[in-house]
């Protein structure tokens, strides 16, 4: 995650999912990202919180959305699975954003 540096700045969060040594090839499907403390669901740039995975890894970047007076968000991402990897879901990252 990068942190905004002030109150309307944009942030990104990026989800890697990595299999078990040995597994079958790089995961694939999509991440979706929930922040805790918008109004709504997160509209990542392209306008949408859920994500295809490229090269096992999905980046969400926040273009407004996040103000100081609702820090600190709680982040977290949830990847669908596919056919050779399960579901998972990533433990809650706190995100703190300072005023301008």
């Amino acid at each position: 995650m990068s942190a905004p540096t002030s109150s309307g700045s944009s942030g990104s969060f990026t989800a890697t999912v990595n299999g078990v040594p040995h597994s079958a090839g790089t995961p694939t499907g999509t991440v979706t990202f929930t922040v805790a403390g918008l109004a709504g669901p997160v509209q990542c740039d392209g306008g949408s919180d859920t994500l295809a995975m490229s090269s096992g890894t999905a980046t969400c970047t926040i273009s407004s959305a996040l103000v100081a007076s609702g820090s600190p968000y709680s982040v977290q991402a949830a990847y669908s699975g596919d056919g050779n990897f399960n579901p998972s879901a990533s433990t809650s990252k706190s995100l703190k954003v300072r005023s301008s």
